[in-house]
């Protein structure tokens, strides 16, 4: 019984009885008895008051107030999942899964799957309790020209877990992406979604309460920002030898593949038939020059894909191919990729000597 428990107005065959509220989410229960204990009237409610009707008079009534507590209850998880639906591979170096007592769940702790495999980066790569190597064989290396654009790496937990934490170690390179969320399942089939940033490391903490307000990624979102469109892409180089380009991939605003028919193209010089569309010809096998595109040796050569809208194009990202040889030293490095905007701003980005990069705009 609550001391605060009041009769605040009191009729003939009427009560309104009143009450401290004690914290918000509590629900009470008030219980109206006769004088030998017997229960007459039992009422559930979260509100601080409650009236009753229909009282017999002359008769004695006893109020008693109950508070039912509301206990935060931890959530119990039973599945993790990364979803990349982007036209580029994804490096997952390690993905850490914390329990509450702060401590990392081992891989044997889960199933691990995924739903390409680059090479011999394997799902369970990502659970192998190395966060810092960054090769193929020793990540878990997602295949974006396998499944287009639906590629996952998935944790299922072999019993619910209650969690505090997850730690996502990606390749700087092959990277996640703004569009990229991470999903938790709970045991009751709720999921709970958050955006992941392009960044190699970041760390996500689980809710303590039973329903908890979480960051979730909306079904579809309309931008805001006004992204730049460009007219040409431009690879310019600063060494005299020949520039053996496999291939040159732009992928557009929406993350959709722009083939050749997009652009016009130009170069400092030319090799027959390797010139410069061929740059842009689909293959990008950079076992041999004969895929791609060779540029004559002169002083600053380049080679440039123009846009064929005038218009110009959004570009999310470009994937670059080279041909290296100790012969023709094909790769660019130190030389640079240049985007020019529709009004003439000009963006330089450095190339890397190695036969592929992407560059995120």
């Amino acid at each position: 019984m609550s001391s605060s428990l009041k009769i605040d107005g009191m009729g003939s065959s009427s009560a309104l009885v009143t009450w401290d509220s004690v914290s918000d989410g509590s629900v009470y229960t008030l219980r109206v008895e006769d004088e030998s204990g017997n229960t007459l009237h039992t009422v559930d409610t979260e509100e601080s008051s409650f009236s009753f009707q229909d009282l017999a008079p002359k008769t004695t009534y006893v109020f008693n107030l109950y508070v039912q507590q509301q206990v935060e209850q931890p959530d119990y998880y039973t599945k993790i999942r990364i979803d990349h639906p982007f036209p580029s591979w994804l490096s997952l170096k390690e993905v850490e899964v914390y329990s509450t007592n702060d401590t990392i769940l081992p891989s044997t702790s889960f199933d691990i799957s995924s739903s390409t495999t680059l090479s011999s980066g394997v799902a369970e790569n990502a659970m192998n309790g190395d966060n810092t190597t960054n090769t193929w064989t020793m990540t878990a290396m997602l295949d974006h020209r396998q499944t287009s654009l639906q590629n996952y790496w998935q944790a299922s937990l072999l019993q619910p877990t209650q969690l505090s934490k997850v730690r996502i170690y990606a390749s700087s390179t092959y990277r996640l992406q703004p569009v990229s969320t991470l999903s938790m399942t709970k045991s009751n089939g709720e999921v709970e979604k958050y955006s992941l940033d392009p960044i190699h490391y970041q760390e996500i903490q689980m809710p303590t309460t039973q329903s908890p307000v979480v960051p979730v990624v909306p079904e579809s979102s309309e931008e805001t920002s006004l992204k730049p469109k460009y007219k040409s892409i431009r690879l310019e180089g600063i060494d005299t030898k020949y520039i053996l380009l496999i291939e040159v991939r732009v992928f557009d605003g929406n993350g959709e593949y722009l083939d050749r028919s997009h652009f016009n193209f130009e170069s400092s010089g030319e090799l027959s038939p390797y010139t410069a569309d061929q740059a842009m010809n689909g293959n990008t096998d950079t076992a041999t020059y004969r895929n791609g595109a060779a540029i004559r040796p002169l002083i600053g050569p380049y080679w440039q894909a123009n846009v064929a809208s005038t218009a110009g194009t959004e570009i999310r990202f470009i994937e670059v191919y080279y041909f290296i040889s100790t012969t023709y030293l094909g790769f660019l490095a130190q030389s640079k990729l240049l985007l020019t905007s529709v009004d003439g701003t000009v963006s330089t980005y450095d190339l890397q000597g190695k036969s592929f990069q992407a560059i995120y705009m």
